[in-house]
């Protein structure tokens, strides 16, 4: 294994509940932003879905499109299931694994990693991403969204951010066996095997950044919507 086990099935049930008593809409409005974004896009992949929020917009928003999504807590998939069964033409494919079984990238003209990266540590993710990123087609574009966490917070709004984000991992580490302790930021990383950043949005308190990511050598013919910041 290259990444390390977390098991969500123990927090499922509440997890809804845990995400607005800590962030109330705010996730759901970057969910939003990422739908907005992948309008033109027919082969999606979502990566760490989680209980569905994503796909249910996506279900409601658009038409005709093949998703799949990649979850490795049994618990999580069997909600997404709900939505299996939609009226706009689209197809779902559910696979119940970690990001490392799978080995399609290249099929697919986007990809989603929505708060998902923060699951592990950074060495684990040095370790995986060469291969995340050359599996990848030159047609695709990657969209990642996730906690800003400062490593030297000054402003008070940074301080809570900082202090919400230990409370998190901590409560996390606890409850799903998260062995990481801080949020990895993926830009740089992304830089330096092969993608170039086509757009970006930041909020502030709680710090989250949306980064739209393309391979240098990017053929697609679609459009990328403008992002509403």
């Amino acid at each position: 294994m290259i990444f390390s086990i977390n098991n969500y099935n123990h927090i499922s049930t509440f997890y809804p509940f845990l995400e607005k008593l800590a962030f109330g809409s705010t996730l759901q409005t970057f969910r939003h932003l990422i739908v907005k974004s992948i309008r033109f896009k027919k082969k999606i992949l979502i990566i760490g879905e989680g209980n569905g929020h994503l796909l249910k917009i996506i279900m409601n928003d658009l038409r005709n499109i093949n998703i799949t999504i990649v979850e490795d807590s049994s618990s999580m998939c069997m909600k997404i299931n709900k939505f299996q069964h939609n009226k706009h033409g689209n197809e779902i494919k559910i696979l119940n694994a970690g990001i490392e079984e799978y080995k399609n990238f290249f099929i697919h003209d986007c990809i989603i990693t929505s708060f998902f990266w923060d699951n592990f540590e950074s060495s684990e993710i040095r370790s995986y991403f060469p291969t995340f990123s050359d599996g990848i087609s030159s047609d695709c574009i990657w969209i990642n969204v996730d906690f800003h966490d400062h490593t030297y917070p000054s402003s008070p709004s940074e301080i809570v951010n900082h202090l919400l984000i230990r409370f998190l991992y901590l409560f996390f580490g606890l409850t799903t066996g998260i062995k990481a302790k801080r949020i990895f930021a993926m830009k740089n990383l992304a830089l330096e095997n092969g993608f170039s950043l086509v757009k970006e949005a930041h909020q502030s308190f709680p710090f989250i950044v949306f980064e739209c990511f393309v391979k240098d050598n990017f053929s697609s013919t679609y459009s990328i919507n403008p992002i509403e910041s």
